[in-house]
């Protein structure tokens, strides 16, 4: 009886580790199925990105040979590679082109000069309300516009505020550039980054706009126009800017609405970025009775 008790106990205790063990198996397999599907899921995933990247490095492939054949069309360059070469230029090093429009991240108060001599220096910009940096993607189309280099040209920059359009265009070559900023805060700025800069060909002017416009005696062959939208001023100034204007001289217009330029202005370019309007027109002296229009 006693041998029936034990034996008894015993096949009990068995069937107990049998069902453990099989409990341990399946709970095993179970871990190593679910590991399996987690790797396929990263698989699948990590294809994706990579198609995507593919797709957008592709994308960005195409605009710039676009915008290199576009110099080679308009006659501004004569040679493909070297235009694409150009165009290139003022993508890097930056971060993907399909990130924000501005490059200030993880660099708050920052602009980046995207091309030239100073290509990826960031500079400070003052904290002013009316202080709006031209976007890196509109300073790109800008200065493909404008051929990327400017050797030899003397340019105005009428509201420098950030400074991002006048130390852009020293750094491309410009033989000189005069940056003028009414706001103190700005200017003082301004000033420190030429300090940390060290151009010689950039001179600084404290003062008001049209102000400049009227006493200043030398003429420009590019200005940079982006006031403060609020005062409305880009018809006053282009009614007062062609004295200062050397012949063909091409004005950068950044406004909240386009503007219909008259006679004999001629509107090169006109784009837009979210709630910017910018545009490229051209002073014509000897071309007064030709209507502005798209080129």
């Amino acid at each position: 009886m006693l041998l029936d008790v034990k034996f008894s106990f015993q096949r009990k205790k068995q069937r107990r580790d049998r069902i453990a063990q099989r409990h341990l198996e399946r709970r095993a397999v179970g871990e190593a199925l679910r590991a399996q599907r987690r790797k396929q899921r990263r698989g699948r995933a990590d294809t994706a990105v990579g198609l995507e990247q593919q797709a957008l490095e592709l994308a960005e492939q195409r605009r710039v040979d676009r915008a290199a054949r576009e110099q080679i069309v308009e006659g501004r360059v004569q040679h493909l590679p070297r235009a694409r070469e150009a165009c290139l230029e003022a993508r890097g090093p930056r971060e993907r082109y399909h990130g924000s429009v501005h490059s200030n991240k993880g660099h708050p108060g920052k602009i980046r000069i995207i091309g030239g001599e100073w290509r990826g220096r960031r500079i400070a910009v003052s904290a002013r309300p009316d202080l709006r940096p031209t976007p890196d993607r509109v300073r790109e189309t800008l200065f493909n516009w404008l051929g990327q280099r400017l050797d030899g040209l003397t340019c105005l920059d009428l509201f420098a505020g950030s400074g991002a359009l006048g130390f852009e265009a020293a750094s491309r070559g410009a033989a000189r550039v005069v940056m003028v900023e009414q706001d103190r805060q700005a200017f003082a700025q301004l000033r420190q980054t030429l300090q940390m800069l060290g151009p010689k060909n950039i001179e600084l002017v404290a003062g008001e706009a049209l102000a400049y416009v009227g006493r200043a005696g030398e003429r420009f062959d590019v200005v940079f126009l982006d006031p403060p939208f609020r005062q409305n001023a880009p018809a006053a100034l282009l009614a007062h800017l062609p004295a200062r204007l050397a012949e063909g001289a091409r004005v950068y217009l950044e406004a909240g609405a386009p503007l219909d330029a008259p006679g004999p202005w001629r509107e090169l370019r006109r784009a837009r970025a979210g709630q910017v309007s910018y545009q490229l027109l051209e002073w014509r002296a000897d071309d007064q009775g030709r209507l502005p229009g798209n080129v």
